[in-house]
């Protein structure tokens, strides 16, 4: 067998990966979850972030760990926990409290053994031990008493897209003089003033030798000596991309139940889906067409698949003042011809994404010499049309277009525009009713 029971809990004992790193907030739910913690227990990031990490437990605390939670004291502990196939494992975990200014206690759960390092006993583990630094998945950087550069990993090489000879000497600003390093490098400086080990959450940005955005969660902690002094600080990086981008996609989502529909207007409705998308940071340009009869507020009929489609455009949003985007204005009609990706959404009543350069997208655009100008001056780089559905009935159809956004849109991205898309039209269909039948009873008197 490889592990051996614990008669205790009846958990298998299992060796805690070295990345293995969670962050727990002062409310008691996962905030960030490591690609070791994935191995050791089974789930991806986005089914265990925001769940209580009470869940993952099989087995009460140890009394001596509940009084250390309690008294926000650091703590080493063995912990039975269940996989997400069921399964028992018991692991020694560390957990080191964070610094919260609402008067919360955060954690951060490692490995205990990485928390008692041993000292090289010779020439031949003092080598081993210099290559778990150096190949540790996760960027690590070391910085002195002055905040001044010393050595990273390969991987924070490649993050910073800098040997350790050129970053040598300097502070991270110097090396990098852009938000938010910035602001690290002044915590860096505060751990070595106060001996206190900091936890940052960032934002997306972009490293030098990235080419993409990446959400980090830095962990900043002192270095001392025997007697306690400060001689430098380390910087552990976490890739929490993953996580920050799913929390923001559950917040466009509830951005959108909670604003869409507040009134009984269609073209009011659709304006707030197009604000919804644009401020909530999902696309940066939007704009809602509807199906002619539906602004008429008459009973939308299915549409046929060899016909042009009439769409008068009712909303349209932009990161850019005025939608400079736009080739058609708002309260104009345009029409989609067979075949093309709006009129497509529309008849299938199924939502797609597209590439600057899919031929589905390029023939449709140059057949309008605006809206192939427009692409190219905003660099518009990826485009997603998402039907407006209710009752089983298409209503109109949402394009999304990214030129800021550096991502292309992708499944995810399709899956929660569906969602937002589904919810208005419902608000839309209901707006439209009131329309029709507010129509009638005025014919009526």
């Amino acid at each position: 067998m490889d592990h051996e029971s614990d008669p205790t809990t009846g958990a298998r004992a299992a060796g805690a990966p070295e990345d293995l790193a969670v962050v727990i907030d002062a409310r008691g739910a996962v905030m960030a979850w490591s690609a070791g913690a994935e191995r050791l227990l089974g789930y991806p990031s986005q089914e265990i972030v925001g769940r209580p990490a009470a869940s993952l437990l099989a087995a009460k605390l140890p009394a001596a760990m509940r009084r250390r939670l309690a008294a926000g004291e650091p703590w080493t502990s063995d912990l039975a926990l269940r996989t997400r196939n069921g399964d028992r494992v018991k692991v020694q975990l560390r957990g080191t409290p964070l610094v919260d200014p609402d008067g919360g206690t955060p954690w951060v759960v490692t490995p205990a053994a990485a928390t008692y390092p041993a000292a090289p006993a010779d020439a031949a583990t003092a080598e081993l031990w210099d290559l778990t630094l150096a190949q540790l998945p996760l960027p690590v950087a070391v910085y002195d008493h002055e905040a001044r550069f010393v050595a990273c990993n390969q991987v924070m090489s490649r993050a910073m897209g800098l040997t350790q000879e050129e970053m040598r000497g300097l502070t991270l600003w110097e090396i990098y003089p852009a938000p938010p390093l910035g602001e690290i490098d002044r915590l860096q400086r505060q751990v070595v003033r106060t001996g206190e080990m900091i936890f940052r959450e960032e934002q997306p940005f972009r490293a030098s030798g990235e080419v993409r955005d990446h959400a980090w969660s830095v962990y900043l902690s002192p270095l001392k000596g025997r007697a306690g002094e400060v001689l430098g600080v380390s910087a552990v990086v976490i890739d929490i991309t993953e996580q920050y981008w799913a929390r923001r996609r559950l917040a466009v989502l509830n951005d959108a139940g909670a604003r869409i529909g507040s009134t009984l207007d269609v073209t009011r409705t659709t304006e707030e889906l197009a604000e919804v998308a644009v401020t909530g940071g999902f696309a940066d340009f939007v704009t809602v067409d509807l199906l002619e009869s539906v602004v008429q507020g008459h009973e939308p009929q299915p549409v046929p698949p060899d016909t042009p489609v009439q769409c008068r455009r009712t909303a349209q949003r932009s990161v850019l003042s005025g939608c400079p985007e736009s080739v058609v204005r708002a309260g104009a009609v345009d029409v989609y011809p067979p075949g093309t990706p709006p009129a497509q959404a529309l008849i299938s009543g199924h939502g797609a994404y597209y590439r600057a350069s899919d031929p589905r997208l390029v023939e449709w655009s140059t057949s309008s010499p605006a809206r192939a100008e427009s692409i190219r001056r905003f660099r518009i780089h990826s485009v997603m049309m998402v039907p407006l559905r209710a009752r089983g009935i298409t209503l109109g159809v949402m394009h999304l277009l990214r030129h800021r956004t550096a991502d292309a849109f992708g499944q995810d991205d399709l899956v929660l525009a569906e969602e937002i898309a589904a919810r208005a039209a419902v608000s839309i269909d209901n707006a439209r009713r009131y329309t029709r039948e507010r129509r009638t009873a005025l014919t009526l008197q």
